[in-house]
């Protein structure tokens, strides 16, 4: 049987979909619940939004950064994990002090959500 290069390229993409899919981890907010600073985290290289595929590399730990604020501040921090900032709002933080993502993303999601973010880097 010949494949054909229409087909090849149509197993590509639904073997890039499902592995998508397998990819997407759930993940528990860390910090407590009535934080004085969250920060939601959509960037695909944190850890708990990483893919198996790439574990051991380039997984970010947002909880670190969590802990280094909250010594330096005196507040207390929550970090959301979420691919999506109105995910996030809905469903694991109340507000978003701090966004981290991509900024396309990031500005596509805030306007969604009806929020105004401020670039900060």
């Amino acid at each position: 049987m010949r494949i054909v290069p229409s087909r090849i390229v149509w197993l590509a993409a639904v073997c890039g979909f499902v592995s998508n899919l397998l990819c997407v981890q759930a993940s528990e907010p860390y910090g407590p619940a009535d934080a004085q600073i969250t920060i939601v985290s959509m960037d695909p290289m944190s850890a708990p939004l990483a893919c198996d595929c790439v574990q051991g590399y380039a997984q970010r730990k947002y909880e670190k950064l969590a802990d280094h604020i909250a010594s330096k501040t005196g507040m207390t921090v929550r970090v959301v994990w979420s691919e999506s900032l109105v995910t996030a709002l809905k469903s694991q933080a109340k507000s978003a002090h701090v966004v981290i993502g991509k900024d396309s993303v990031v500005r596509n999601d805030a306007k969604q959500a009806k929020r105004t973010l401020v670039p900060v880097a």
